[in-house]
């Protein structure tokens, strides 16, 4: 299995609706975020559909000079959060994953996490 391709939106400027903010459920795999806007104006909402447990998002470490250990996000049962990212430390530069920020759910109930991506403008 691969990693689900978690796509953003991009918000145009002043008065703009944009299109269509979609969830993506994790698989066991993870997911995959291609990473292109600037960080200041990137959003990473994380949606936590379980009903009565708490689960972790990991972003995974990139592999770029700046790259890091990977993050663990604990997000309550039930809520969504919303995530802001330092991309040097977490977006992949070479290889496979170039491009892309990964990330995981746990091992056990990843599917109750979604995850959706807006660039703001």
């Amino acid at each position: 299995m691969a990693r689900v391709v978690v796509t953003p939106v991009k918000v145009g400027l002043f008065q703009t609706l944009s299109g269509d903010v979609t969830f993506v459920a994790l698989n066991a795999d993870g997911g995959a975020i291609p990473w292109d806007g600037k960080d200041v104006h990137a959003v990473i909402l994380v949606k936590n559909s379980s009903a009565d447990t708490a689960r972790f998002l990991t972003i995974e470490g990139g592999n770029s000079e700046f790259g890091t250990d990977n993050h663990d996000f604990s997000v309550p049962f039930g809520k969504t959060k919303a995530i802001s990212i330092e991309s040097g430390f977490f977006k992949n530069v070479s290889g496979d994953d170039k491009g892309k920020v990964n990330i995981k759910g746990p091992a056990t109930g990843y599917g109750d996490l979604s995850v959706a991506v807006i660039y703001l403008p």
